[in-house]
């Protein structure tokens, strides 16, 4: 595979997550964590298409933030946080 099929397979994996973010946010997870895992990835390409996806999920991980800058494991939303409570990080 040559650099240009990569970078064609990259452009194509971030518009079908941005698409399917935009249907189902988070991509249904009830945790904070594939979320920072794939901000994390996308660190690392520098596209409009990336930059549109991270702006998206940076709005997601501050909507999770406690007033001292703490995380949870579940997100708020989700049902897990008072069935199997996790402590802050």
């Amino acid at each position: 595979m040559n650099t240009e099929e990569i970078e064609k397979s990259i452009l194509r994996g971030l518009s079908f997550l941005n698409q399917t973010y935009d249907k189902y946010p988070n991509w249904k997870w009830e945790t904070i964590s594939p979320t920072l895992l794939i901000l994390e990835c996308l660190n690392q390409i520098k596209t409009p298409e990336s930059s549109t996806l991270a702006s998206k999920l940076v709005k997601l991980v501050l909507t999770q933030k406690k007033s001292n800058w703490t995380f949870n494991y579940w997100l708020n939303t989700s049902k897990k946080i008072k069935k199997l409570p996790y402590p802050d990080d």
